[in-house]
């Protein structure tokens, strides 16, 4: 058992520990210095922090209603993402503590976030009319004041965005092929595994900027076995086993990260970057295999033919947190 890791309470489950119950709502966003950005009743975003005994304070500094919106992660600030009238049309704003910038129209209800909070990125055109190609991305970094347009050598689908570095899948008859693309030199390098037996499922990058990939093996006797491996750009990827059935990933910062599978009792921990990986158990609750963790985000058909998945959508980490569901993993203190 983990005395770090808890399953919160529901309304039909009301057992463990309500400590940061808040942090696990849909919708939160966990910033990379250790804020946690909750929803409020009307839509606006509230920025909350720890306290020493456990408790979150909170604070909303702006009204900024709306419906129908998500919240991820843009340095010190948060992008809000919010439906538009029109099936794949969003409205979308920069918000930090001290202000609300709207991003320039039109915005795909697809745009990915860098987590560093210098650009946002979608796949396709930047005009909504024109015909998807498969290859051409619409991008805007914030410190500019209209949208770009970008190409990849190869069709792609969009996994993950750092600053001027885009993760790309790209669809292969047979599996999928992961690639680091630089958006201003146009270098595409192809992310390779030391392993070429194993079949990836999703990938991301680390908050300093690795590639992180999850992937699987089928045993002859039907079990599946999952790794992850954390690589620099250009150096092949090792896999290091997880030992359980993982359906999702994340790292907090360089050292520590947390993987997760179908229920509670699936939860394999790392604190030494991806070198090894140790299965944990959750406090407070007598039964966690009974407690399911959402699944991924489907897929969507499309032009592109998506197969692999971006990692960090079900958990998602901080410095100080990771959470998957009712799963909430804090970080002790150094």
């Amino acid at each position: 058992m983990s005395q770090d890791t808890w399953i919160t309470p529901s309304a039909d489950d009301p057992r463990g520990t309500d400590t940061l119950t808040s942090i696990t709502r849909p919708g939160t966003a966990l910033l990379d210095d250790g804020t946690f950005v909750l929803l409020s009743a009307d839509g606006s975003p509230a920025f909350a922090s720890i306290t020493r005994d456990g408790s979150l304070r909170s604070q909303t500094p702006h009204s900024a209603p709306a419906q129908q919106c998500s919240l991820a992660p843009a340095g010190n600030a948060v992008l809000r993402l919010c439906a538009g009238a029109t099936e794949g049309d969003a409205h979308a704003w920069w918000i930090d503590r001290n202000q609300v910038v709207p991003l320039p129209e039109p915005v795909s209800s697809r745009a990915l976030s860098d987590p560093s909070g210098e650009s946002v990125a979608f796949d396709g055109r930047c005009t909504p009319s024109e015909p998807d190609d498969g290859s051409t991305f619409c991008w805007l970094r914030r410190d500019q004041p209209q949208w770009r347009e970008w190409s990849a050598p190869n069709r792609a689908s969009l996994l993950a965005l750092r600053s001027e570095s885009a993760l790309l899948s790209e669809p292969g008859d047979l599996r999928a092929t992961l690639a680091h693309f630089s958006v201003n030199t146009s270098r595409r390098v192809a992310v390779e595994q030391t392993d070429p037996t194993l079949e990836v499922d999703a990938a991301t990058f680390s908050p300093n900027g690795d590639i992180v990939v999850l992937s699987h093996r089928t045993a002859r006797d039907g079990v599946i076995e999952s790794f992850a491996c954390v690589a620099s750009v250009g150096f092949p990827c090792t896999a290091r086993p997880l030992h359980i059935h993982a359906v999702d990933i994340a790292f907090a910062d360089a050292r520590q990260g947390l993987a997760v599978g179908a229920h509670a009792n699936e939860l394999s921990i790392t604190r030494d970057g991806g070198a090894s990986w140790n299965p944990i158990l959750p406090t407070g609750h007598p039964a966690p295999a009974t407690i399911a963790l959402p699944a991924p985000p489907a897929l969507q058909r499309s032009s592109r033919r998506i197969r692999i998945r971006p990692a960090s959508t079900v958990v998602r980490c901080n410095t100080h947190a990771c959470v998957a569901g009712r799963i909430v993993h804090r970080w002790p203190d150094d």
